[in-house]
């Protein structure tokens, strides 16, 4: 905040006419929550953009929207369940942020590694709260799955805290390829808490289309 460090789009969500404020949803240290902006700051901001196409897109949602279409279906959930686990197998084996040890020293892609962090911070809160839904709304199986996800939200807070700090140290390179061994091991736990996923969802399936042959 205040200072340039790259350019991207965010989500405005609101807006206080009488304060001038903008409400805008964004990433801090530590998770994706809403933030106030002065009007001035935000037109400072969007003057300063170069690389950008669009400056601004509006949508207007409305409530009957909402209440009458679903945000997701089980078979959608299951098809990026698949997805996941697919891309995941593709990273195993393969080392990240591993620099130079000049890179470490002068902070290069210090920032643009944590931010990539904090993207996998979110989508782990993310799948914290879809599978709390499931339990709530389907059935309280999806609570383990909710504990592995938050056991995996703390294990990536853990890994992107500890690349923050590693830029400082004079053994960076070292501790980035330990820290790639637990990323290892997190994209491992990952693929199976969604392989269980597809498990549970293909029995409640089973289930439900036998329940209907059972009604005819």
């Amino acid at each position: 905040f205040r200072k340039h460090h790259v350019e991207h789009y965010t989500l405005l969500n609101g807006y206080d006419s009488d304060k001038k404020l903008f409400y805008t949803m964004e990433t801090d240290h530590e998770k994706y929550r809403e933030f106030q902006v002065k009007e001035e700051t935000l037109a400072n901001a969007m003057e300063s953009v170069s690389t950008l196409k669009y400056h601004v897109i509006v949508f207007e949602i409305s409530e009957k929207l909402m209440n009458d279409n679903e945000l997701y279906s089980m078979k959608e959930l299951r098809n990026n369940a698949k997805l996941i686990v697919r891309s995941i197998r593709s990273l195993k084996g393969h080392e990240y942020w591993v620099f130079h040890p000049m890179d470490y020293q002068k902070l290069f892609y210090r920032d643009m590694t944590v931010m990539y962090l904090m993207q996998i911070n979110c989508r782990m809160k993310a799948n914290v709260l879809l599978f709390a839904h499931l339990s709530e709304e389907k059935s309280e199986i999806y609570r383990e799955l909710e504990m592995k996800a938050k056991e995996l939200e703390s294990g990536w807070i853990e890994v992107r805290r500890a690349i923050s700090k590693l830029y400082f140290k004079q053994d960076a390179g070292q501790r980035m390829i330990e820290q790639n061994a637990t990323i290892q091991v997190l994209l491992s736990r990952e693929c199976i808490m969604w392989k269980r996923f597809l498990q549970i969802t293909k029995r409640d399936k089973r289930v439900g289309i036998e329940k209907n042959n059972n009604e005819k």
